[in-house]
């Protein structure tokens, strides 16, 4: 954990006291997206938009909800976490029933959360099937392939959230 709050802090130098105040309380309007993190030249293909996330806050309580993409878990796995918003309003921890995170502001009404899965339950054969049909590309099949296989070794990545 100590390791996932350095990294965080390293990544994100930014401040919460610098983001907008509307931002801090429950709002509607947000989008993001879940990244495995891979080399930059590969992160478009490791990117995921997220449909139906949900992030409130109330009262400096955190609470985010959205669903693992099928191409990584196999089947829709809901992620939800809950957390509270230091007082050094720096970053901030959230956990859930799969894993924990450290959320950072970072500018323009943007939050990315560092999230560390345990082990779950990959289904490969769905995931392989979902991939054979959906996509024609064979390079991008084996990349998306080997994403699969390095999320299953290695269940981590980025929640990036934006309020419009």
């Amino acid at each position: 954990m100590k390791l996932l709050i350095i990294l965080a802090i390293s990544l994100f130098n930014f401040n919460l006291a610098n983001c907008e105040e509307t931002y801090l309380s429950t709002q509607e309007n947000f989008r993001g997206n879940y990244l495995y993190p891979v080399d930059e030249d590969s992160q478009s293909m490791a990117t995921w938009i997220l449909q139906g996330l949900k992030w409130t806050v109330v009262n400096k309580n955190v609470r985010v909800s959205y669903y693992l993409p099928v191409e990584l878990v196999g089947e829709p796995v809901e992620i939800e976490m809950t957390g509270k918003i230091s007082k050094n309003k720096s970053f901030f921890k959230i956990t859930g029933k799969y894993g924990i995170g450290i959320c950072l502001p970072r500018q323009n009404n943007e939050f990315s959360c560092l999230l560390k899965f345990k082990k779950m339950k990959i289904k490969k054969k769905i995931i392989m099937n979902y991939l054979e049909n959906k996509i024609k590309d064979t390079g991008v099949k084996k990349f998306k392939y080997k994403l699969a296989a390095l999320f299953s070794a290695d269940p981590i990545g980025v929640l990036n959230i934006t309020h419009d």
